[in-house]
């Protein structure tokens, strides 16, 4: 099988805790990194023209900041150039601040059947506290678009060990989620990685984390209700 990855770098806002290559939207020039991957593509394409792609991700950053018209623009060139055969699958990771319906209905359109969300948490203050910009009211939202486009495939990522959540905080993101009824769940534990905000913070003392045996909870709620 072959799997392709693709990465938008664009992000509206750099959380605290991400490592990813990135890098803040304003002032960047999108339309130019849309129209350079499809040309990378059509070489890619030229090379190996023989190949099937099974399995295609477009991760980041946000691949939601993208317009509509970019979108579009991209998706038709993966489709021109790496077409997936009926049951393959195709996923946008999609953040519940920069996503739309009409952003729903385009990749609806072109083929893409997986919708891979950065949910996080549930509670508001963490969310902050973690340099997130979305609600919880948001992911709501999120949801109800993306089905209302015709998405039933969809996955949620959530993070514990965050900075002074509880037991109780985590637990109540998981009812949360849950009640989504969504057909798959991802759940990290905080990782604190180098050159982040929260690794500063962290080497700083300024980081209040739960406990590693509040993690082990954590986890094993997880366990249990999963």
């Amino acid at each position: 099988m072959t799997a392709a990855y693709l990465h938008i770098p664009f992000c509206d806002h750099i959380c605290f805790y991400c490592d990813f290559n990135k890098v803040f939207l304003e002032g960047q020039p999108v339309d130019e990194y849309v129209d350079m991957v499809i040309q990378e593509m059509a070489i890619m394409k030229e090379r190996h023209p023989n190949e099937k792609v099974e399995t295609f991700y477009i991760g980041g950053g946000t691949p939601t900041t993208l317009t509509a018209s970019q979108m579009e623009k991209l998706l038709i060139g993966i489709q021109t150039y790496f077409p997936m055969e009926k049951g393959s699958e195709f996923t946008v990771e999609a953040n519940p601040e920069s996503i739309s319906f009409d952003k729903f209905k385009v990749m609806k359109e072109y083929g893409v059947n997986r919708i891979s969300m950065g949910v996080q948490s549930f509670n508001d203050a963490i969310l902050k506290k973690i340099g997130r910009i979305h609600t919880s009211d948001q992911v709501y939202e999120c949801v109800k678009m993306a089905k209302k486009a015709g998405f039933d495939n969809m996955s949620i990522d959530l993070i514990f060990r965050l900075p002074t959540q509880t037991l109780a905080d985590f637990s109540e993101t998981l009812d949360s989620a849950l009640e989504l009824d969504l057909p798959h769940y991802s759940v990290y534990s905080l990782i604190l990685e180098n050159k982040t905000i929260f690794y500063n913070l962290m080497r700083q003392g300024k980081l209040p984390l739960p406990s590693e045996d509040e993690e082990a909870d954590m986890y094993a709620l997880v366990m249990e209700r999963m």
